[in-house]
């Protein structure tokens, strides 16, 4: 249980980090687009290691 609700945690995290991103005053969509990709990256990398899934994987 405590999974699902780091899930959901996680997960508003990031759809307000993906919004304030928006947000931002920098001219360069460009820019805004990679700092929004590397939000998700570290999301989905922390996702992976709450669930165990990261460390399986690398251990294969």
């Amino acid at each position: 249980m405590s999974t699902i609700v780091t899930l959901i945690i996680v997960l508003v995290v990031l759809g307000l980090a993906l919004y304030l991103v928006d947000l931002l005053p920098i001219p360069n969509s460009t820019i805004k687009r990679l700092i929004q990709a590397l939000c998700v990256l570290a999301a989905l990398l922390f996702i992976l290691d709450k669930t165990g899934l990261f460390r399986t994987g690398l251990m294969h």
